[in-house]
């Protein structure tokens, strides 16, 4: 794991200064899907629209363009879906997108090489997070250097969602829709 990324100078300077986020219920957006560009963020972000259109959401990667492209291609309205420019890399956009949503889901991997910032901007700032890792030894790292500040702020911090739970799920509906 790259704990130097963690406990760079920077990230602590950066953490130090974090001012206090203003409280979830607060924040003017329910969700932001990080890598909202890929396959996966691209098929969340069209799930929420159409199926949760009351929500306010965001569309949060690197590129402008790319994300303008992506909410014009799922024909999702610009006045239900902010676009936030945010890195995996920089730290202090990840901060400054925390700050503004309720619930950040991840869709950017590899984790162990993008997911390290964003876990530390959601667990700083009292931001709920999940994830669709499957790497499993990066989860419990994080969870084990995370948890205390996580009970302190609030944050519930979940991985692995829809890893290796959706074939179950699929066999279940099969099943029950068999038996129906």
């Amino acid at each position: 794991m790259r704990d130097d990324i963690l406990t760079s100078p920077e990230v602590k300077r950066l953490t130090q200064q974090l001012s206090p986020p203003p409280e979830r219920a607060n924040r003017p957006i329910d969700i932001v899907v990080m890598g909202a560009t890929g396959l996966t963020g691209k098929i969340l972000a069209q799930y929420l629209s159409e199926i949760h259109p009351e929500m306010k959401i965001a569309l949060a990667g690197r590129s402008l363009k790319k994300l303008e492209a992506t909410r014009d291609e799922l024909g999702i309205p610009s006045s239900q879906c902010q676009i936030i420019i945010a890195d995996a890399s920089n730290l202090q956009s990840l901060f400054d997108m925390c700050k503004q949503t309720k619930v950040v889901a991840s869709t950017a991997g590899p984790y162990k090489k993008l997911g390290n910032l964003i876990y530390h901007a959601c667990a700083f700032t009292g931001t709920h997070y999940a994830d669709i890792t499957g790497e499993v030894d990066w989860v419990k790292h994080m969870g084990s250097m995370y948890e205390g500040v996580a009970k302190k702020t609030g944050a519930s911090l979940v991985s692995c969602c829809g890893f290796d739970s959706v074939p179950s799920e699929i066999g279940c509906f099969m099943s029950c829709k068999l038996f129906k």
